[in-house]
């Protein structure tokens, strides 16, 4: 009997199971943004970070409009996008890391899709993997902060699809989006009146109409951005902070600084290694290499290509490299490879269709040989002022153990209170920076009303105050303001470091006007050595002398012990090295330590032991003191040159 005949199986549409791989293959680069980014996941708020989730706590509308105070003005990546962060978040930098690697692997997606349109599925794959490798990617995740550069490449890149679709209204639209996020948008706009003019059929109307969007969403925007509505009101515009300003001549050094981060190369010959960053590139590369094989392996779709858009991901890869990277070496002092993180769209779209026409291996080997040198870049040591993960990850640790025994200590904040902070521990841009100038106890304990100041500068009277200084290794204590007792967290406290928490408090309140109190807690001060003792009882002479007090400044000395001359210079460096608001403690110092207000010789040393310890500001109040008892005196007319040019 014979067999009944079996059903054979449909083949599969070879274009059906073509889309269904293209679909997948797309979200490979996005996916290695991601992995890449993972060691950067536990990471907290670090530096503006503080800055914008504080005033995304008491946000209003009208902080949404430009303030004639700020120099830069980015509402939607600042004012909204911290304002999400701090709703969804709830102060959870986990979450706050997982939004920006959201946006990354938006920006890959919009960046396979251009490419794709242009020059084909391969190039396409191959773009979206080359923007993943950058080193400054991760960076941008890491750094919460670096949503002001993910949300101005995200705009640019769907504005660019809208343009290429002839969609010009929501294409300005959102050009006008990246310029609010970001104002190195403005570089962009050539290259995208490159894609209105190249990516459709000529239409000159079109050109006309986009041309004349771009220029009134551009001049909107200069009209409200504070810096430059101060340059075309003939204002002084001055610099945008000591940070970021016009360099001028500089231009050439910023373009050859910043020339390596291109290729995703950094210069610096020291490296920190990491093993995670290690280890997340090697599983990067293996998604890489397998997106490229399968890229090759699957028919790709065919491209419409014409003599007017086969050009297109050149010239427009070029302008989107070259606006951003020329505009940034032009005000930026120190070049770190983030800067390079729009011009590495450009850099995508370049090199792209040259790797799609290569071989798999050749393709693989390329953009894994680029993800490596942006490895390597991730962990290259550079200096602390400088925007790099390393220094991200040299910081974290020491803030987390701040804000840790800080809480310890002061689990809860009243409103408004007024926290000073003596910081002992080395170094300008860890602890320090942050502590004072980023005011993170406003996000830590969730009260933009906190402010926190360092014992030489206290805030007026009203406030309940707490005292606390960090130590060399990053513990810190608590000193009750009343009673003066000490606590910590951890381990005992380190008398002299204690001693000197409190003769800055005590500088601090002379400066507000309190003079008896501050004589008190020096002259009372508890005591193991006859030079420190005298030390502090001639301080507390030279603010009963600044006060006014003479007769109570002449008795106090009487009891006091004198100092050599050469101590008596080196302290009184010491003592008025930092300006103290309120307090003008020079001559006073000089009178205390036994020092004749008419030596010259001894402001003469002193000048120039401020200006070698850095404290400028003091060194040229003393060069003027110096310049009124010797006219014309070559060092003082001399340094105050120095400091004013």
């Amino acid at each position: 009997m014979p067999s009944p005949p079996t059903a054979k199986r449909p083949k599969p549409k070879p274009r059906a199971t073509a889309q269904r791989v293209d679909r997948w293959l797309q979200w490979l680069p996005a996916a290695t943004t991601i992995i890449l980014s993972i060691p950067v996941f536990l990471l907290p708020f670090l530096w503006d970070d503080f800055d914008f989730l504080a005033r995304a706590q008491t946000l209003r509308l009208r902080d949404l409009l430009p303030a004639t105070t700020e120099t830069l003005y980015r509402p939607l990546s600042r004012e909204v996008y911290f304002s999400l962060v701090n709703l969804l978040g709830r102060g959870s930098p986990l979450v706050a890391h997982a939004m920006n690697a959201a946006l990354a692997a938006s920006c890959c997606l919009l960046l396979v899709s251009f490419i794709r349109r242009f020059s084909g599925t391969r190039a396409g794959i191959i773009g979206g993997f080359i923007f993943s490798a950058a080193a400054g990617v991760p960076l941008l995740v890491g750094w919460i902060s670096g949503s002001q550069d993910l949300l101005c490449i995200l705009f640019a890149l769907g504005s660019y699809l809208l343009l290429a679709s002839g969609r010009v209204v929501l294409g300005t639209l959102l050009f006008g989006a990246a310029l609010f996020s970001k104002e190195t948008a403005a570089a962009l706009m050539p290259a995208m009146l490159a894609v209105t003019v190249l990516a459709a059929p000529r239409s000159p109307g079109r050109v006309l109409k986009a041309s004349a969007l771009f220029i009134a969403v551009l001049g909107v925007w200069a009209m409200v951005h504070p810096w430059t509505h101060r340059l075309m009101t003939h204002k002084e515009a001055g610099d945008v902070n000591q940070y970021v300003s016009f360099r001028g001549t500089g231009t050439l050094g910023g373009l050859i600084r910043g020339l390596p981060s291109l290729f995703n190369v950094s210069p610096a010959s020291g490296h920190a290694w990491h093993i995670g960053i290690i280890a997340s590139a090697l599983l990067a590369s293996g998604v890489v290499a397998l997106g490229i094989r399968q890229a090759w392996l699957t028919r790709s779709e065919e491209v419409a290509v014409t003599p007017r858009n086969q050009n297109l991901l050149p010239i427009v890869g070029v302008l989107t490299t070259a606006g951003p990277f020329l505009l940034t070496s032009a005000f930026i002092a120190h070049w770190s490879v983030y800067y390079a993180g729009i011009s590495a769209v450009g850099i995508a779209m370049i090199v792209a269709p040259f790797l799609s026409r290569a071989s798999w291996l050749v393709a693989t080997l390329f953009v894994t040989m680029f993800l490596w040198m942006g490895v390597i870049s991730r962990m290259a040591v550079v200096a602390p002022e400088v925007p790099a993960e390393q220094n991200l990850r040299a910081i974290a640790p020491g803030l987390q153990r701040i804000q840790r025994e800080i809480k310890s200590l002061q689990p809860d904040l009243p409103h408004e209170a007024g926290v000073y902070v003596y910081i002992q521990a080395p170094g300008t841009h860890g602890a320090y920076d942050s502590i004072y100038k980023n005011q993170p106890l406003k996000v830590w304990y969730k009260d933009s009303s906190i402010e926190v100041r360092d014992p030489l500068h206290l805030l007026p009277r009203g406030r309940e105050e707490f005292l606390f200084w960090i130590s060399t290794q990053l513990d810190v204590f608590e000193i009750d303001p009343n009673t003066l007792q000490a606590r910590s967290p951890g381990p005992a406290a380190a008398f002299p470091e204690y001693q000197k928490t409190l003769r800055a408090f005590a500088l601090g309140l002379a400066g507000r006007g309190e003079t008896d109190r501050a004589v008190s807690i020096l002259t009372g001060m508890l005591q193991f050595s006859d030079y420190l003792k005298a030390y502090d009882r001639r301080s507390a002479a030279a603010l009963l002398y600044a006060a006014g007090r003479n007769g109570e400044a002449d008795r106090l000395l009487t009891t006091t012990t004198p100092f050599a001359r050469k101590d008596a210079i080196s302290e009184v460096a010491g003592l008025i090295a930092k300006p103290i608001p309120g307090l003008a403690l020079d001559q006073g110092a000089f009178r205390a330590f036994g020092l004749a207000p008419a030596d010259t010789t001894a402001w003469r040393d002193i000048m120039s032991s401020l200006e070698r310890g850095g404290y400028h500001e003091s060194a040229s109040r003393v060069a003027r003191r110096l310049l009124i008892l010797v006219p014309g005196d070559l060092e003082a007319t001399r340094l105050l040159g120095r400091t004013q040019s």
